[in-house]
C-alpha cells in the first residue's frame, strides 16, 4: 500500500459528490493534526455517559476502550465512522440447570463492538444550518438516551464528536442538558460543556437555535420566556406566567412596533448581552421617565426600562415579545393601552399575539 493510501485509509473521509482528490488529501492531512494532538474524550459535568471530543478520540479505539464507550455519534458529514465493522465474541453466559455434554452455556455470537450514528450538520451561519440543528437535535438525543445491545454491564456511554469538537458537538451536548433538564438556561449549558472541554465555541446559529429550543421550559409551575435580538447577541428571560401582551400607541411603541410583556428587574425579568439605551423624556420636555434598550449590533429593540423604584423598591421594566419564538407566544391575548392620549387601558377585542404578528 502507498503512503498516499495509508493515509486516506487512517485519516481520510468518506467519500463526498464532487469532492477531488486534492480536497481529500488536504483533508486527511488536517485530520491527522487533529488526531496527533487532541486525543481525549471529556465527560460532560451532571451526567454520567455523556462524552465530548473532536475526531481525535473517535479515531482512537484505546480512548473509546478506557472511556467504555459503546456509543458514537458522528455529526460530520464525512469523517470516518472508524470503527463501525468492528466485531467481537459475545461473553458465554452460563445458564443454571443446562443438561448435555457441552453444558448450559449460552451466547458465544459475535457483536459489534461500536453503535455508530452519523447525523450531518452544517457548521455554517446560515438560517437553513440553524433549522437543520433545530430538525436534527431529537435524533441525536433519542440515540444518545438509547439503550445500547453492546454495552456490558449496563454501560451506555456515549462519544458526541464533530471535526474540531468546538461547534457541532458542544451544541449537541447543550441541547441534551437543556432537554433533559440538566440546565436551567443555554449559558449554564454553555458552561458546563465548556468545563468539560475549554476550547469550546458554537456557531452563532446553533446558539440562537438553542435559545429557541429553550423557550418555554417548564420547571414544575414556573415556565421561562425567552427571546433573543437578530444577531443572538443580547437576550431577555421571563419567569413565570407572561400574562396578557401589551401594544401601546403612543410616539416611540408605535415606531418600535413593539409588544411588551411587564415584570420588574431581576425579578421576573433579566436582560443579558451587550446593550445601548435611547432616554426618554416625558412630554414637554419633562423630566426623564425610563428608558429602551437595544442591540447595538443588529439594532433589535429588547425593553424599556423605568427610573423610578416603586414601594417594594423594584423597577419596572417591560421586555418585546416580537423577540420570543412565534410559537411560544402566539396564543397570549393582547391589551390595548392608549399611550397617546388618555393613557388608559383599552377596552379587549378578542385579538392575540398572531393576530398582530404580521
Amino acid at each position: 500500500m502507498s503512503k498516499f493510501d495509508a493515509l486516506l485509509q487512517k485519516f481520510g473521509c468518506e467519500e463526498v459528490e464532487g469532492q477531488s482528490q486534492q480536497e481529500c488529501v488536504s483533508k486527511a492531512l488536517s485530520n491527522m493534526k487533529i488526531v496527533e494532538v487532541d486525543g481525549v474524550a471529556s465527560l460532560i459535568p451532571r451526567t454520567s455517559h455523556l462524552f465530548i471530543s473532536s475526531i481525535g478520540a473517535a479515531y482512537s479505539r484505546e480512548c473509546l476502550r478506557s472511556n467504555k464507550i459503546t456509543k458514537v455519534l458522528n455529526l460530520t458529514e464525512s469523517a470516518k465512522c472508524m470503527f463501525i465493522d468492528e466485531e467481537e465474541e459475545e461473553e458465554k453466559v452460563e445458564v443454571e440447570g443446562g443438561g448435555g455434554g457441552g453444558g448450559g452455556g449460552g451466547g458465544g455470537g459475535v457483536k459489534k463492538v461500536f453503535a455508530y450514528k452519523r447525523v450531518p450538520l452544517r457548521d455554517e451561519d446560515t438560517p437553513a444550518a440553524e433549522a437543520a440543528f433545530a430538525a436534527a437535535s431529537d435524533e441525536c438525543l433519542a440515540f444518545i438516551d438509547q439503550p445500547c445491545a453492546n454495552s456490558a454491564g449496563g454501560v451506555n456511554n456515549v462519544l458526541v464528536h464533530c471535526y474540531q469538537g468546538k461547534s457541532r458537538s458542544a451544541a449537541i451536548c447543550c441541547a441534551y442538558l437543556l432537554k433533559r433538564k440538566l440546565a436551567t438556561s443555554v449559558d449554564e449549558a454553555l458552561e458546563l460543556v465548556k468545563q468539560a472541554r475549554p476550547c469550546i465555541e458554537p456557531n452563532r446559529v446553533f446558539v440562537n437555535a438553542l435559545r429557541n429550543m429553550n423557550k418555554y421550559q417548564v420547571e414544575g409551575n414556573d415556565a421561562l420566556l425567552e427571546g433573543t435580538c437578530h444577531c443572538g447577541e443580547a437576550r431577555w428571560q421571563l419567569k413565570g406566567d407572561p400574562g396578557s401582551i401589551t401594544a401601546c400607541n403612543c410616539t416611540i411603541c408605535r415606531r418600535y412596533g413593539a409588544l411588551w410583556a411587564y415584570g420588574h428587574v431581576d425579578d421576573n425579568i433579566r436582560v443579558a448581552g451587550p446593550l445601548t439605551s435611547y432616554t426618554r423624556r416625558g412630554k414637554v420636555e419633562g423630566p426623564v421617565t425610563c428608558e429602551f434598550l437595544f442591540c447595538p449590533t443588529c439594532g433589535c429593540v429588547l425593553s424599556w426600562r423605568g427610573f423610578k423604584v416603586d414601594d417594594q423598591n423594584r423597577l419596572r421594566i417591560a421586555v418585546n415579545v416580537r423577540l420570543a419564538p412565534p410559537e411560544a407566544i402566539a396564543h397570549l391575548p393582547i391589551d390595548h393601552f392608549d399611550g397617546l392620549d388618555t393613557f388608559d387601558d383599552l377596552p379587549q377585542d378578542g385579538r392575540c399575539v398572531r393576530d398582530l404578528w404580521f
